[in-house]
């Protein structure tokens, strides 16, 4: 039996069985059927039955889906390390559990790496806000020519987005489990040093925002890896001042969540010090910031 030409990675922990349902589904469904799903439930053994990932699989009834359990939970990038291993396709997708597909977005990404000298294409995607049944487009205003400067001004390329040439992985690596955020932005800075990043101008993924959702969520964390992402590509933004100011505005945005006003302070000043022009047209936010977290 030959390999299937796409290979689509879902991850799963503690996801409801109807939304997990729902991205499966929408990847069963796509127009290209030359696939492979492997869904890496991270669940930990006492957790399987509660969430019934496995029989939530078994009820499509469809040869192309593999189940893999992780014996001990990995995080998410780890899932997907553990999916990209286990995966056998000419090119790569991911989906979170709570995200779907649109029906030709394997059809038409493939056609691009096909036809085209990417390694990884991307495109606009719906956004949709499950709790008051609102979607609205997200369009992605990147320049392909320098996308990786781009990303690092403010990523919307979520994992569920790109499909990408196995190779990718061999030269570039998988995604770095020791970040604790911004995994898929590292990932993809690395992809771009070395292979041109497409983009398609058409919404195929839908990002679902639902409760459980919050830009607050582990702040600490998320400060940590924004070091981290900055220290990986500090000579990149060597040359793109502007991005290293952003990544640092933002560093200043986890520490006013975190009540720590004197590094946040601390933090708008060394960015303001990389580009004041960009850093003081953006003091209104850092006020609005304070405001908003800083209670």
């Amino acid at each position: 039996m030959k390999d299937p030409e796409i290979s689509v990675i879902i991850t799963t922990y503690k996801r409801k069985p109807d939304m997990l349902r729902r991205a499966v589904k929408s990847v069963l469904s796509q127009s290209f059927s030359d696939l492979e799903l492997i869904v890496v439930d991270d669940n930990i053994p006492a957790q399987r039955t509660v969430f019934a990932v496995k029989d939530t699989l078994e009820s499509f009834s469809d040869v192309r889906i593999q189940y893999c359990a992780n014996e001990r939970k990995k995080g998410a990038c780890g899932a997907r390390n553990t999916g990209i291993m286990r995966s056998k396709g000419k090119y790569i997708a991911f989906l979170d559990d709570d995200d779907e597909f649109c029906s030709d977005k394997l059809l038409k990404m493939r056609e691009v790496l096909e036809n085209t000298d990417a390694g990884m294409v991307v495109s606009d995607f719906y956004k949709k806000d499950d709790e008051n049944d609102r979607i609205k487009s997200v369009l992605l205003k990147y320049d392909e020519d320098d996308i990786r400067y781009g990303m690092l001004c403010g990523n919307h390329i979520g994992a569920s987005n790109p499909l990408i040439k196995r190779e990718c992985f061999d030269e570039c690596g998988m995604f770095d489990e020791d970040m604790l955020s911004a995994q898929d932005i590292e990932l993809w800075c690395r992809i771009a040093e070395k292979y041109r990043i497409r983009i398609l101008h058409e919404c195929l993924t839908v990002w679902h925002v639902h409760e459980g959702d919050s830009i607050t969520k582990h702040p600490h964390n998320k400060l940590l890896s924004n070091q981290k992402l900055i220290e990986k590509n500090l000579e990149f933004l060597g040359g793109h001042p502007k991005a290293h100011a952003h990544l640092l505005l933002i560093q200043s945005k986890r520490c006013i969540q975190m009540h720590e006003k004197k590094e946040a302070v601390k933090k708008y000043y060394q960015a303001m010090s990389v580009y004041p022009l960009y850093v003081i047209k953006k003091f209104p936010t850092f006020m609005f910031w304070l405001i908003k977290y800083g209670k």
